[in-house]
């Protein structure tokens, strides 16, 4: 078992984790700028890089990497996040959809963020609003947003649900209703939320340096 780490400065690192107690690096690529964050989807991994390009690595079992090819993006890439078919990369004002190793459709709404559940739809977080955004015959369509009354830190969402870091609170967003985003609940957290992970009907919230 492989895991593929985005490191900044440091390229791309392919990370043995077959024995989860002593992982071990085995394997790295640098990249043209900072890796910024990775995304494995259907069998290739994916890498934001800051000079402005989607990278596709090439890792073998040995741990040998590559850049297997680059996509040129209008803007540099912040975000990742899986579509069926289709990668989606948020950055600056622009995200992207990518389908079949070429951009296929740009959105000039302002994104840092970007989360996805399901084949078509995903949740973009940019300054202090959220957009959902569903993938339609090759085409980005921007449903609805809602303005969360501060920084977006973090995104998460299910079929029915968003979860809004912004800034020290958690908000939760119902989706239900496409183009009428509602907030829900908020709660109130120790630090900044930086990231979630969704396992079922439990959220996991990654705040400050912890």
């Amino acid at each position: 078992s492989r895991a593929i780490l985005a490191d900044g400065w440091a390229g791309v690192r392919v990370i043995d984790i077959e024995d989860a107690d002593h992982p071990r690096e085995i394997g790295r690529v640098n990249t043209p700028g900072d890796a910024l964050s990775a995304l494995l989807h259907e069998g290739t991994t994916w890498v934001a890089d800051s000079s402005g390009a989607l990278l596709a690595i090439d890792a073998d079992a040995a741990g040998s990497a590559r850049i297997a090819h680059s996509v040129a993006l209008p803007s540099p890439p912040a975000s990742l996040a899986a579509l069926t078919g289709a990668v989606l990369v948020a950055g600056g004002d622009s995200l992207v959809l990518v389908i079949d190793d070429a951009v296929a459709d740009v959105a000039e709404i302002r994104c840092d963020i970007v989360a996805s559940h399901g084949a078509e739809t995903a949740l973009v977080g940019g300054q202090s609003r959220i957009t959902l955004v569903e993938h339609q015959a090759s085409r980005l369509v921007i449903r609805s947003s809602l303005d969360m009354g501060g920084e977006v830190t973090a995104l998460s969402m299910t079929q029915q649900l968003g979860l809004v870091g912004v800034g020290q609170r958690l908000a939760v967003v119902d989706l239900r209703e496409p183009d009428a985003l509602s907030l829900v609940a908020t709660l109130d957290a120790p630090a900044q939320i930086n990231t979630f992970v969704v396992d079922g009907a439990l959220a996991f919230a990654g705040v400050g340096n912890r």
